[in-house]
């Protein structure tokens, strides 16, 4: 598995969105794999308890040009949880090089973000 770790949802080491905008991030692996999954873990914003992200979707790509929608999903509310759950999501066994993450909606304060995420691959 690839991944980027922030187990604490410390707040320097998150992926944040500007209020009331949605927005994506690449995930560029250093040579084409086999893909067959995605473990995803919401934010709250630390110690501020404010926000993360609800609509979402995961699309890949061979190339970084032509996208193929794999997951469209929400990811449950955080804020005032006592543990952040990873939700995980299965895929058919499919080879691209980039991963894409689009936060579509979020929770209370406007703005959505990552706490963890993870491209299991092999």
């Amino acid at each position: 598995m690839l991944w980027s770790d922030n187990p604490n949802d410390t707040q320097s080491l998150l992926w944040l969105l500007p209020y009331n905008t949605t927005g994506n991030f690449v995930l560029q692996l250093a040579t084409a794999q086999q893909i067959y999954g995605f473990r995803l873990r919401n934010t709250h914003n630390d110690h501020y308890e404010d926000f993360g992200t609800r609509g979402f979707t995961v699309e890949i790509s061979s190339d970084g040009s032509h996208w193929q929608t794999v997951v469209t999903g929400t990811l449950p509310d955080a804020v005032g949880a006592s543990s952040l759950p990873f939700e995980t999501f299965t895929i058919s066994a499919t080879t691209a090089q980039y991963v894409r993450f689009t936060a579509t909606s979020w929770y209370h304060n406007g703005k959505g973000g990552q706490g963890q995420k993870g491209v299991q691959c092999s």
